[in-house]
């Protein structure tokens, strides 16, 4: 089943979904009409992400010399409102949103992470992360990342660390930062965070199995969470390459993975949508370098906001 295709950023939809003068392709990951979901897989290939940098003013955000690649990381807050660009070689980041506004956030680290209003919650010093509340981690050092909305984060071990614990990554809250509220086996660097009102999941590869992703679901009791279920998602095939989270719609529990294949035959890597409760495949479709469940096209938000301004001076 491949992924209904539809565009809202331009006038005009035309054959295999490639619309003349936009930027972000809209494809609801679930056949249902467009009034019915709050939010969209909007996919952008890498030479969409360099031309926006570059008419918007910040090529900075680019690799240094020619400025020809976008090699930094791209994130959403956790309403689908906003995008963020961080680059190796900025200590800023560049948040755009859907009104279409362009700002830039500076940051204490090259490592630092953003929470749900685009502003800085955490930073990474000498293997540990300090809080804007003032805490700081103070437990064993190693690797971390944040969910969309900042009010989580989880930690893994470095690789050289023994074997029996590499595979073990520890969620966290901002509010107790030393406090392990959870441990789950799952290869930690292809892991993802995710968080709403009622619920925590970490979704990640099977350290026995790498075409198996795992779903642990748990439930916010207060401070603390509580494992509700699991649910495995099992690749349609077999392949050495990872397989991992691209992206997670938790109203709707739609888990966005990647399915790749190793080069040469890249060009045969696919998106696959899953049902978090159930793991069932429901739909796949072309790999983009970027996709990102969103309320808008931010980038051609931004675009047009630019446009208008440039035509009224």
């Amino acid at each position: 089943m491949n992924l209904p295709i539809r565009i809202f950023v331009c006038t005009a939809i035309v054959s295999q979904g490639i619309c003349s003068g936009g930027y972000g392709y809209s494809m609801p990951a679930h056949a249902i009409e467009a009034q019915q979901a709050s939010l969209y897989l909007y996919s952008y290939k890498e030479k969409e992400i360099i031309r926006f940098l570059r008419e918007s003013g910040y090529s900075r955000y680019l690799e240094s010399k020619k400025k020809l690649r976008f090699s930094g990381k791209i994130t959403r807050n956790s309403e689908g409102t906003s995008l963020r660009f961080f680059s190796h070689d900025s200590d800023s980041a560049l948040v755009v949103s859907c009104d279409g506004t362009i700002a830039e956030v500076p940051l204490p680290a090259r490592s630092a992470w953003l929470d749900e209003k685009n502003e800085v919650v955490s930073w990474y010093d000498n293997g540990r992360i300090r809080l804007t509340n003032g805490k700081v981690h103070s437990g064993e050092p190693g690797y971390f990342y944040f969910d969309p909305s900042g009010k989580y984060f989880a930690k893994y071990p470095f690789v050289n660390s023994n074997t029996l614990s590499r595979n073990v990554t520890e969620i966290y809250s901002v509010e107790h930062p030393n406090v392990a509220l959870a441990r789950v086996r799952v290869v930690g660097s292809l892991s993802q965070l995710f968080s709403d009102e009622t619920e925590v999941l970490l979704i990640g590869p099977d350290p026995e199995n790498m075409n198996v992703l795992v779903v642990h679901s748990f439930e916010k009791k207060g401070v603390l969470i509580k494992s509700k279920d699991t649910v495995t998602i099992h690749r349609p095939r077999k392949l050495h390459s990872p397989f991992y989270i691209q992206d997670v719609m938790m109203r709707d529990d739609l888990a966005l993975a990647i399915d790749p294949y190793d080069f040469p035959l890249s060009f045969l890597s696919k998106w696959r949508v899953y049902e978090l409760n159930s793991g069932r495949l429901k739909a796949s479709s072309k790999r983009y370098p970027y996709g990102f469940y969103m309320r808008c096209d931010v980038i051609e938000s931004a675009r047009k906001k630019l446009h208008d301004k440039s035509s009224s001076e």
